[in-house]
């Protein structure tokens, strides 16, 4: 019994000691992460009402601007890693008329940084328009200071405006993603 003892541990210690190999920590340093985050940027329904306003007794059209708060790159190790920014649009339109949309991204103190869309055409009764827009860090340094997203729709022909009564609206959705990549 005793020298079954030994054989088995003479065995396990060889097998131990020939599966073993010195730690590289090094590899550590070498990985990379690459996540992405995914958010809602906006949600807005607008009716015809939305587009005129009565000016000394006559209507008048007008754009519609509507400003968001985007925190997301407010957090530091975002802010440092960031590589890429994939705005996402999804867009329906019910009205017979054509709009325009711009979209900026604007600073802390409401400045314009980087013009995502201006005078994207949004064509009348268009019930399914998508639209992406991707910007990489590195060519539009810039875009990592914006702290609000503003969207500005009006309508292509102002010389005549909705009819106030009129049923229809403008819906938008959109998000974005974010993609950092980090080493660790």
């Amino acid at each position: 019994m005793n020298l079954l003892k030994i054989y088995s541990t003479v065995i396990i210690t060889i097998f131990f000691l020939s599966c073993s190999q010195p730690l590289d920590f090094e590899q550590l340093e070498e990985y990379t992460i690459m996540p992405s985050i995914s958010s809602s940027l906006v949600f807005f329904s607008i009716d015809a009402s939305n587009f005129n306003t009565i000016i000394s007794g006559i209507p008048v059209a007008i754009e519609v601007n509507e400003t968001t708060d985007f925190k997301l790159l407010e957090n530091s190790f975002i802010k440092q890693n960031l590589v890429q920014l994939d705005f996402n649009f999804e867009i329906k339109n019910e009205f017979n008329r054509v709009f325009l949309l711009d979209i900026n991204l604007l600073d802390a103190e409401s400045n314009i940084i980087h013009k995502v869309f201006e005078g994207f055409e949004i064509r009348g009764n268009s019930l399914d328009i998508s639209a992406e827009v991707l910007l990489i860090i590195e060519d539009f340094p810039e875009v990592v200071n914006f702290t609000k997203v503003q969207f500005i729709i009006g309508l292509k022909d102002t010389s005549t405006t909705l009819d106030a009564s009129n049923l229809s609206k403008i819906e938008c959705r959109s998000s974005i993603v974010i993609h950092l990549e980090s080493n660790i």
